[in-house]
Order: C-alpha cells, then structure tokens, then sequence
C-alpha cells in the first residue's frame, strides 16, 4: 500500500443521560482516540447537546420526565492514519456514523494487504454473529422458563397488567421499604411475645 498517511474526516455521535455525563463522555472517548496507535487527530468539534424528541404514533411530541429525558450530540474528527488497516480498526473500535477520506485520492494496494483487510472484517463479524446468537439462545432460555412458571402457575400473559411489573426503584425508596420491613419484623415478634 501507500506510504502516505490516510486523511479522513469521521462522526462519531452519542445519545445518552444525564447531560453532564455525556459531556464527559464524548470528551473522554476523543482523548482515548487520539492515543491510539498511528491514529492523530488534526480537528475536532464538539457539538452542543441537544434534547431527543420523543413522538407518539401520531407524531406528537410527547413529554418525558428529565430523569428519563436522552439527549444527543455528536463530533466531528478531521485525523490522519498511517495505514487502511489502522482507519479500519478505529472504525471497529469507535463505531462512528460517517467516515470519509480525504486524502490520497487513489490507493495502490497489494494483495497481503487487502487480505489483511478481509480478514479483519471477516474476524469482526464472526465476533458480533457469536454475540447476536448468544444473546438469542438466552432470550429463547429465559422465555422458555418464563413459560414454565406461568404454566405452573396458571397464569397467562393476558393475567399481567402494567401494575404488576416492577418500576425502577431509587435507593431512597429502598432503604424506606427495608426500614418498614424491619419495623414490621419487630412488630411481629413483639406481638408473638405477649
């Protein structure tokens, strides 16, 4: 391949919440890229967060509380490589949305190195088949025991209402629930005593 250094301009964007640990987040990232072997980036832009809009099936925009809300926000990276195999590896490694290169205009390549860029594509996407087919299998487990249960139970998906599924709970109200539940243990015994 080309001796030259591979200018590219790539987006990496980001969704996420609370804000400031987006911020932060984004921040982080672009300094751990710019460590990266034969990887330096030349510009970067950061753009302001902003609010992701939340649409029913009607195309209303609906309110979200701020503890649910997600915000977005994306960079711009101008960089340079010192080879395809170290762009394709960032690309893996970073995921960004786009990706464009800027210079050389052509590419003389032989063929080791277009191997070597098979291979590493060919590599990843065994990775992530393995994974995707995992996660699968264990959904069909779980499913199949959630089944069982219900079975044994007698239930029915048509029994479960919204009420009956837990909703996220804050430390806070944990420590109510354990403290009325020891207050309720002691109670008990205290009852049992007399």
């Amino acid at each position: 391949m080309t001796d030259k250094k591979i200018k590219a301009a790539i987006i990496i964007e980001m969704m996420g919440r609370p804000p400031e640990h987006l911020s932060s987040t984004m921040d982080k990232l672009l300094e751990v890229m710019g460590q990266e072997k034969n990887i330096a980036i030349t510009n970067k832009k950061i753009h302001e967060l902003k609010k992701v809009e939340h649409k029913d099936e009607k195309g209303k925009i609906i309110e979200i509380p701020e503890d649910r809300q997600l915000y977005s926000t994306f960079a711009e990276i101008d960089l340079e490589a010192g080879h395809a195999m170290d762009l394709m590896a960032l690309c893996f490694k970073y995921l960004p949305s786009h990706i464009e290169i800027i210079e050389p205009q052509d590419f003389t390549m032989n063929n080791f190195d277009l191997s070597s860029i098979f291979n590493e594509i060919a590599t990843k996407m065994h990775y992530y088949d393995a994974i995707a087919k995992a996660a699968l299998t264990n959904n069909q487990i779980l499913t199949n025991k959630l089944k069982a249960l219900m079975q044994k139970s007698g239930l029915t998906l048509k029994d479960i209402t919204p009420e009956d599924v837990p909703k996220e709970k804050s430390e806070e109200s944990e420590i109510k629930e354990e403290t009325a539940e020891k207050t309720k243990t002691k109670k008990t015994r205290k009852s049992k005593k007399k």
